[in-house]
């Protein structure tokens, strides 16, 4: 990301926060900029600028005055909606040409996906860094705090979150750091860098002990996992549509096929979608949800390595590769594991993975879609969406073929064949 857009939505940030300067009011603090081809500011605006004014009111007022038709680049911290069901931003682009829009985050009455909204359905929209995003749910802490997004609503999600996991293990071995040290290191190997540094300890030892850290955790939250406290006591067709899903790609019955399994948790999934099949290589970097599988399907092979780092995995092997609600996981790498994938699949080969994008919110019994987002509370709707598409950028480099976003209630599915 260029240091000028950076610099604009920290700008838009501090936009919003005027009107705290201003009046003492209980509202959604939103600051919106527009900036030039020549990245100069145009104008902006935020919420009660003009008194009960909404900041797109109140831009609209200074668009039509200035009599500006177009701007390279519009930086929104949050993107609104009213009546709910209509966006701001839909109503500012019938009045103007905007080449480049910047979201912050959703806004926190949005549940669930409406028609028409613009950070999933227009072209060039762009996010706000993670970092910024905080700060922007920090601006609204109250109402992101009684909104649906909020993950206190899913408990088992907010009490057995991994980060929190990896805390507590990282302690129970000796090596004690803080939320944002580990915040700052959430991939194996910043982890193990980080406590190499920090702790005086060899490479060799900080990657064993952040390897079984994360194993722990990951055991600890998924071992015994069922679908009580998950999106898919909801949707019970889940398998019916991975079904579908596969079949768009071969006709070959599943049960013929050399497939991998790549983090398959508690195995919930594997039991239910491959109990017929005898080819079949299940991998995971926790070892107890393995052993449930092995106890169930003793024909299979386990395999207990990182999707990153499949290094008891031959090369040019499987003729599928599956990996479900694994690659939104924390602390996972997804540039190293579509490589790790590319490289131990055929010529010719399928690739199913899918992303989680919803959680069950309990008292309801709903689905709210997205991902968190890293170091908050709060579940981002556009989340998932922007990680299937990175995903499917990744791969495109990788020289994956014929990529394809599926989108479901509870997850989204990309899919490719290896033809390089």
């Amino acid at each position: 990301m260029e240091a000028d857009d950076i610099y604009w939505m920290n700008y838009s940030i501090n936009v919003a926060n005027t009107n705290k300067l201003k009046v003492k009011h209980n509202f959604l603090r939103v600051g919106a900029v527009l900036v030039s081809k020549s990245n100069e500011l145009i104008c902006f605006s935020y919420t009660n600028e003009t008194m009960n004014f909404s900041w797109y009111e109140s831009l609209l007022i200074k668009i039509q005055n200035s009599n500006i038709k177009e701007a390279e680049k519009l930086f929104l911290t949050i993107n609104t909606i009213y009546n709910n069901s209509k966006f701001d931003l839909n109503e500012l682009l019938k009045k103007i040409k905007i080449s480049k829009i910047y979201i912050g985050v959703p806004d926190p009455n949005l549940n669930f996906y409406l028609n028409e909204d613009p950070c999933i359905y227009e072209e060039h929209v762009y996010r706000f860094q993670e970092d910024l995003q905080k700060l922007i749910i920090n601006q609204n802490r109250s109402y992101f705090k009684n909104s649906k997004q909020n993950i206190n609503n899913s408990p088992y999600y907010s009490e057995k979150r991994i980060t929190n996991l990896v805390l507590q293990n990282l302690k129970k071995n000796g090596f004690e750091i803080t939320d944002n040290e580990l915040n700052n290191n959430k991939s194996f190997e910043k982890l193990s860098l980080f406590l190499t540094n920090k702790f005086k300890i060899t490479d060799k030892n900080s990657q064993n002990i952040t390897k079984k850290v994360l194993s722990e955790a990951f055991n600890e939250k998924y071992s015994s996992y069922d679908y009580i406290n998950d999106t898919r006591s909801i949707d019970v067709n889940w398998e019916e549509k991975f079904k579908l899903i596969y079949h768009k790609l071969t006709d070959i019955p599943i049960n013929r096929r050399k497939i991998i399994d790549v983090g398959v948790g508690g195995g919930n999934e594997a039991i239910s979608l491959f109990y017929n099949c005898n080819n079949i290589t299940f991998v995971d970097i926790a070892d107890e949800g393995l052993k449930r599988i092995k106890n169930k399907m003793p024909f299979v092979n386990i395999i207990k390595n990182r999707a990153e780092d499949l290094r008891d995995v031959k090369s040019d092997y499987y003729d599928t590769y599956i990996s479900l609600r694994t690659y939104n996981s924390s602390f996972f790498d997804i540039d190293n594991a579509l490589k790790e994938a590319f490289r131990v699949i055929q010529m010719n080969a399928i690739i199913i993975i899918s992303i989680a994008n919803g959680f069950l919110y309990q008292t309801e019994k709903t689905i709210i879609p997205g991902l968190l987002i890293p170091g908050t509370e709060f579940v981002d709707i556009y989340r998932g969406i922007s990680l299937a598409k990175y995903i499917q950028n990744k791969m495109n480099n990788l020289g994956f073929m014929n990529i394809k976003i599926y989108p479901t209630n509870e997850e989204i599915y990309i899919v490719a064949n290896k033809n390089k």
